[in-house]
């Protein structure tokens, strides 16, 4: 999110979102930001989009509020998202209170199909201890981190582990702040599950990040397409066709009417997408 000032321009985060959870309004602003992002997911769904996650952030405040969950479910169930696609992001600073009230809502929310991820890891002072405690799924590295000044023998050293540990966590690592090849070869090197930064893409509009989902979509069925056995081919073919004669108006026309996304359990890629675009 970011504040179109009439005087100041664009301003960051940063710039008031410290403001907004002194006086409570992040609380609004968290919950206005979720149902914008499930009505984008929705909206990718219903055109036939392999939709990716959306990570969004979760102030300290909802954890002491006793109907969190039920709101949360509420808005993602409202737009029929699978909860998988919403990751919760949580910054460190939020668990110095309460920690037995946040690992039971954090393991509620798992068990419904929600992900948590750490956010700005290696930013303060208890992110061992809050690793340790807290059932995370992902855990992301703070851009400081992994600068070109830290990054030294000792540097990479912190890395390299931080990495492997999370990994025997069964956690995945995403590395924030990545702004030249040399770092993004080099944490790939330590294991790094993903990066991000501006050395692939600054933050975009919704438009432009679409075009950027539909290119990255239709590169996706290609390479599964390619890498397909023999057998695998046929059996989407033999799906899309059998589904073809099933369904009044055609395939394309009922996925566009239905308005559900079928996934691949394993894969995570959509067999009839393929299965359309292999016959078209």
């Amino acid at each position: 999110v970011r504040w179109k000032h009439p005087q100041e321009g664009i301003l960051p985060p940063s710039i008031f979102i410290p403001l907004f959870e002194r006086i409570g309004f992040i609380v609004r602003l968290d919950e206005y930001i979720w149902e914008s992002t499930c009505k984008l997911i929705r909206s990718w769904i219903d055109k036939g989009y392999q939709p990716v996650p959306i990570s969004v952030n979760v102030s300290r405040i909802h954890f002491s509020e006793n109907n969190f969950e039920e709101k949360l479910t509420a808005i993602t169930n409202k737009y029929h998202i699978p909860h998988h696609l919403i990751e919760l992001e949580i910054t460190e600073s939020a668990y110095y209170e309460n920690e037995k009230e946040i690992i039971n809502v954090m393991k509620n929310l798992q068990r419904k199909g929600f992900f948590f991820s750490m956010d700005d890891f290696g930013s303060g002072y208890s992110s061992l201890g809050t690793l340790r405690l807290l059932p995370f799924n992902i855990v992301k590295l703070d851009r400081s981190f992994i600068s070109d000044e830290i990054l030294d023998n000792r540097g990479k050293i912190v890395a390299r582990n931080t990495v492997n540990m999370a990994h025997e966590l069964d956690m995945h690592i995403i590395a924030e702040g990545v702004e030249t090849k040399e770092q993004s070869d080099m944490l790939k090197a330590m294991g790094c599950d993903i990066v991000q930064g501006f050395y692939y893409a600054k933050p975009m509009p919704e438009h432009e990040f679409l075009d950027l989902l539909k290119e990255t979509n239709q590169t996706e069925i290609i390479e599964k397409y390619k890498n397909s056995k023999e057998e695998e081919k046929k059996g989407f073919i033999e799906q899309f066709n059998s589904l073809e004669k099933a369904t009044p108006g055609g395939i394309k026309d009922y996925l566009k009417r239905a308005k559900i996304l079928l996934e691949d359990s394993k894969n995570n890629v959509n067999p009839l997408r393929l299965a359309i675009f292999i016959n078209s």
